[in-house]
């Protein structure tokens, strides 16, 4: 949203979260002996707002109907379909799986969280199909909600002395990171694989737009349009999952944070109170 502000394109909630904003500054300059529970109130209505913002999507997936492929127009849409690849393929670092898109990563265990040291990703423009048609998808922007592919860990209880293939190894020395720590066990390290291949069946939710590549499909209404991030609609979402586990995911996030926010929204009103010896 703040770079859709920096592009020229405010949005309300940009809007609204300024005027918010400027409210809770002019109460802490009026009010500087509650700045602890001011600011803590403020962090909790900020993480309220983010919250209900993660929830958008979930109102979008539960009232969608799921169309077909040949009656798409421009705007938002859902719909699903199976892969058809554009030629070359890239060939996925950890399963060796051909595909259209891959994310890899590397991770480590660092205070009971997982923390990521090496990253990758490649991806490209492919089609979608379904039984009335096929249309462009560019996936750059969207929100991959993906199975994975591979995962690999290392160290923990039943990991200490594992063996770790050749390439994996690889990815380890490129981190700059050691396998073996004290006595010569494997230390925690989680390799995790996402990938998008061939003949894969999607839902995605997105934005039809006009097509901007000179890539041709069937000849008919389809070779004009294609779907990828829109301009004025945030919801780009691809996955390999059902329309109500992608759903399910996105609410349980959206909800957490809210919680989180209401927590310290009543957790500042508690420590306002408590310096006015309210409680």
């Amino acid at each position: 949203r703040f770079l859709e502000c920096f592009n020229g394109r405010i949005t309300t909630d940009i809007i609204g979260l300024i005027i918010f904003s400027a409210v809770f500054l002019f109460l802490l300059f009026a009010y500087g002996k509650y700045f602890e529970g001011l600011l803590i109130i403020f962090f909790g209505f900020l993480f309220i707002f983010q919250g209900f913002s993660l929830l958008k999507p979930t109102e979008l997936i539960d009232t969608r109907v799921t169309s077909k492929i040949r009656s798409l127009a421009m705007g938002i849409v859902e719909t699903k379909g199976r892969v058809v690849a554009l030629k070359p393929l890239f060939t996925a670092p950890f399963s060796k799986k051909e595909c259209v898109y891959y994310y890899a990563k590397l991770e480590t265990l660092e205070h009971d969280k997982w923390i990521v040291v090496k990253n990758y990703a490649e991806t490209s423009l492919f089609f979608l199909k379904d039984d009335t048609g096929k249309i462009l998808v560019d996936p750059v922007a969207a929100d991959k909600d993906l199975i994975p592919s591979f995962t690999y860990e290392i160290g923990g209880p039943t990991g200490l002395i594992k063996q770790l293939p050749k390439d994996l190894k690889a990815w380890l020395d490129e981190a700059g990171r050691k396998q073996k720590g004290l006595l010569g066990l494997n230390k925690p390290f989680r390799f995790t694989e996402t990938c998008i291949c061939p003949n894969d069946e999607l839902y995605v939710i997105g934005t039809v737009a006009e097509n901007e590549y000179d890539i041709k499909n069937d000849g008919t209404h389809l070779d004009k349009i294609m779907i990828r991030s829109g301009s004025n609609e945030e919801t780009y979402i691809i996955s390999n999952k059902q329309k109500n586990q992608v759903s399910s995911k996105v609410g349980k996030e959206g909800w957490k944070i809210v919680a989180a926010g209401c927590f310290l929204v009543l957790f500042g009103a508690y420590v306002i109170l408590n310096n006015i010896k309210l409680l």
